[in-house]
């Protein structure tokens, strides 16, 4: 029995070195007609994998292409590849959009949000259209919203969708924690995600793609960029593979751009947003850690269906400014660029790449003080309950409620201090009220 199980181990090694000596035959060839044409061993094409776009030899150990990812001549014809062209001034604006989406309202400007996008962006023509939030404790501990914004800029004939990163330290941990013992949530496209990400693009999406309607029933000719730093990147990647593939925004009309995104999903969500989201651009900063994160399975992203970046990255050194240079990487998980990047030299070095895009403090750019975030007394008024809600900012720093997920509606507003003001709904119960100010002081006391 030890002597056949010998053998056998023998023969697979010996099939091994067979098939990566042949693999010599194959990964010289750099596209993808070519390599469908080339026999590499017994009598099998070479293999062209889409997510690293390179030619493997059948059953080649190389190839980070699962079965029924590849290509080769007895599937069918190559699929044509078309992708924009990344632009790193509007990179700069999506990372700009990024950064309100951290603003909060305050005492001394209850207009937080939408003065910091005319004072970052308003010389580009965008507008605020909804805020959208929901309670998010995923896990073990309560701290605040998953959070996004939708705005619109005639000039640019482009509407956008912001989503808030990671805000707070608990946040933090409640990420990591479901990460590590909640099983991933099969996505809407195909492939597994994150629970958490899943978890936070499901509370507001429904919202989202309310807000969108409306601002697609204003707008039809006008793009969609959808971005987010960090948490905010991973949600913003799922939900602009849903609405493709939803249809109800093609992918010639479709961008994406990230900063600091996690890894989302498995090879099979990889494959399929590659698909899907054509125009899609993930923005890194050198050695920023959270990009490696979670870690590819046994350290191999190659051979293992784990973790998996889709594409395409597009890699900036430690100085980075809008005129750094850059390098698209073509493979998802290319060495070439963060994949093949060791490590920080502390954890300085990765808090400050990973906080820090094009010279900018993401999480802290709209804040005139930069201080500890903490539960906002007007936003613990606006999102209640268990579904998301829209609301709009007027011009008096009001918030107006539009509606959730299912309808569009005008009903309670709310002041600065969270109070409600000129409402025309139902006013929230006073017990709510009592709840939300006893969650508020816990947590004051507690930090």
């Amino acid at each position: 029995m030890i002597i056949l199980s010998l053998q056998g181990i023998f023969v697979f090694l010996c099939c091994i070195w067979v098939s990566e000596c042949s693999n010599s035959n194959c990964n010289t060839i750099g596209n993808c007609e070519d390599c469908i044409k080339k026999i590499s061993w017994i009598s099998s094409s070479c293999r062209w994998c889409v997510l690293d776009r390179k030619c493997h030899a059948y059953g080649s150990v190389l190839n980070p292409c699962k079965h029924g990812q590849d290509i080769h001549k007895d599937q069918g014809t190559c699929p044509a590849e078309t992708y924009g062209v990344y632009d790193s001034n509007e990179a700069y604006i999506q990372l700009l959009l990024s950064a309100v989406a951290y603003a909060n309202p305050d005492d001394n400007d209850p207009k937080g949000i939408s003065s910091c996008l005319n004072d970052l962006l308003g010389n580009e023509g965008f507008v605020l259209q909804d805020i959208i939030g929901e309670p998010c404790d995923d896990f073990l501990f309560d701290y605040g919203y998953c959070y996004a914004i939708t705005a619109f800029s005639e000039t640019k004939k482009m509407i956008t969708v912001s989503y808030r990163g990671t805000s707070n330290t608990k946040q933090l941990l409640d990420e990591v924690l479901t990460t590590l013992f909640i099983p991933k949530k099969a996505a809407d496209i195909g492939g597994h995600v994150q629970a958490y990400f899943y978890n936070a693009n499901s509370r507001l999406y429904t919202c989202v793609l309310a807000s969108l309607k409306d601002l697609l029933n204003r707008f039809p000719d006008f793009d969609v960029y959808i971005n987010g730093h960090s948490l905010g990147g991973a949600i913003a990647s799922i939900t602009s593979a849903r609405l493709v593939k939803e249809n109800v925004v093609s992918s010639q009309r479709m961008a994406l751009y990230t900063f600091g995104m996690p890894r989302v999903g498995n090879k099979e969500y990889a494959f399929q947003h590659d698909k899907l989201v054509n125009n899609s651009w993930r923005v890194v900063h050198y050695d920023d850690c959270i990009t490696h994160l979670p870690a590819c399975t046994l350290g191999s992203c190659t051979v293992v269906n784990g973790p998996y970046h889709h594409r395409t990255e597009v890699f900036y050194p430690k100085a980075m400014t809008k005129s750094s240079n850059y390098t698209i990487c073509s493979a998802n998980e290319d060495k070439r660029c963060s994949t093949g990047v060791i490590g920080p030299t502390s954890f300085t070095d990765c808090e400050t790449h990973h906080t820090n895009y094009f010279g900018i403090p993401v999480g802290s750019h709209c804040m005139k003080k930069r201080k500890k975030r903490s539960i906002n007394l007007l936003l613990s008024s606006l999102f209640t309950g268990g579904t998301c809600q829209r609301y709009q900012v007027m011009e008096d720093g009001r918030y107006c409620f539009r509606g959730n997920g299912t309808n569009s509606t005008t009903g309670t507003c709310y002041n600065k201090s969270g109070k409600p003001s000129g409402t025309t709904g139902i006013l929230p119960s006073l017990l709510i009220q009592t709840l939300l100010l006893i969650v508020i002081l816990l947590y004051t006391i507690m930090n």
